[in-house]
């Protein structure tokens, strides 16, 4: 009952739960990542006393260039990745499609 109480500012009740979401960036490209991970990441000189007050967004980021084992993947994805990453390399390209484990 959410009509009364202190429960009608939050629109929780106490048993309420929230259930925790992970974002992940997938980057579609085989060049190496160099841009910011995180919002610190993107900070200039900020004074460190700062920091505990500052939410920091991190970046989980999957991309090619960092995968060591494509194998991992329990779906295509990791064969997409590895398609990427070697998209230039025709030898590669033709090792990757003819490859028995797939």
């Amino acid at each position: 009952d959410l009509q009364s109480g202190p429960e009608i500012l939050s629109g929780f009740t106490p048993n309420d739960h929230l259930i925790p979401i992970i974002t992940l960036c997938i980057c579609f490209n085989k060049n190496k990542w160099d841009a910011p991970r995180s919002l610190f990441d993107m900070f200039g000189d900020i004074s460190p006393s700062l920091l505990p007050f500052i939410n920091n967004y991190n970046l989980n980021l999957i991309t090619p260039s960092e995968i060591n084992d494509f194998g991992k993947f329990s779906s295509e994805l990791g064969l997409v990745l590895e398609f990427i990453l070697n998209a230039e390399d025709k030898q590669k390209m033709s090792d990757i499609i003819n490859r028995d484990d797939r």
